[in-house]
C-alpha cells in the first residue's frame, strides 16, 4: 500500500482494491444486493500522507457515517494526486445474519439522511413501495389480479436490483435457494434504508449545527 510513495513523491493518497470474502449463502447474497462491481475507492483500504489530511481538514468527526465519501469528496475537491493500486488487496466479511445486516444498514441510510444526500435515491424506493402498496390494496377491494401485478413489479425490482451487482450473483452457486433470499434481502434493505433516511434527515432538520460539515 505504502511503495507508491517511495517511487513517487507527488503521490498523495494511495487506493488499493478490496473484494467481499462471503461464506455462507446468506452472506453471497447480502453482496449481490448492495456491494457495486466496480472497485469505488474506500478508506477501508487507503493510505496517504500526513500533510494531505492537514490540507483538506482531516473527518467530519461529527458524522457517525459517512465520513469516508465526504472525505474522499474532499480529495478530488483538492486535486490530489492519487493512485489506484491492485497489488494492495483487503478481503472483508459482509454481514452474517439479517438482524445484523438490518442494524448496518439502518445506521448507513441514518448517516445519510443526517447530511442530506442521495435524496433522488431513497425517493424512488419511497415510490415503489407506495404502487406497490397501492396494488396490494386494490387486491383486496377489487380483483385479485392486482396481487399478480405487484408480485411481478416486485421480481423486477429485484432482478434490476442484482443487476447492478450480477458478478457476485454469477459467483453464487446455489442459484435456487438464492432465488428465495434474493427478495428478502432487498425488502429488508429497502425499508431499512428507506427508515433510516428519514430518521437522519429529522435529526438533521432537528439539530442542523450538529451534522454541518464542509464539503
Amino acid at each position: 500500500m505504502s511503495s507508491p510513495f517511495e517511487f513517487d513523491p507527488t503521490i498523495d493518497v494511495v487506493f488499493g482494491h478490496w473484494i467481499p470474502d462471503s461464506k455462507t449463502l446468506l452472506e453471497k447474497c447480502i453482496v449481490s444486493v448492495t456491494v457495486p462491481t466496480n472497485n469505488r475507492p474506500s478508506v477501508a483500504c487507503m493510505a496517504f500522507r500526513k500533510g494531505i489530511l492537514n490540507k483538506i481538514g482531516g473527518f467530519p468527526e461529527n458524522l457517525r457515517t459517512h465520513e469516508d465519501a465526504i472525505f474522499i469528496n474532499k480529495l478530488k475537491k483538492f486535486n490530489c494526486k492519487i493512485l489506484n493500486n491492485h497489488n494492495a488487496v483487503i478481503y472483508w466479511r459482509p454481514r452474517s445474519s439479517i438482524p445484523s445486516f438490518i442494524k448496518q444498514w439502518y445506521e448507513y441510510s441514518k448517516g445519510i439522511g443526517n447530511i442530506n444526500i442521495m435524496l433522488g435515491f431513497h425517493l424512488r424506493k419511497v415510490l415503489f413501495y407506495i404502487i406497490t402498496i397501492y396494488m396490494i390494496t386494490l387486491g383486496f377491494t377489487n380483483s385479485s389480479i392486482f396481487y399478480l401485478f405487484a408480485g411481478c413489479s416486485f421480481i423486477f425490482w429485484t432482478y434490476f436490483t442484482v443487476k447492478n451487482h450480477l458478478k457476485w450473483f454469477r459467483a453464487i452457486k446455489s442459484k435456487a435457494l438464492a432465488y428465495l433470499i434474493l427478495p428478502l434481502i432487498v425488502f429488508c434493505r429497502d425499508t431499512t434504508a428507506i427508515l433510516g433516511f428519514i430518521h437522519g434527515f429529522c435529526q438533521r432538520i432537528s439539530n442542523p449545527k450538529k451534522f454541518k460539515y464542509n464539503n
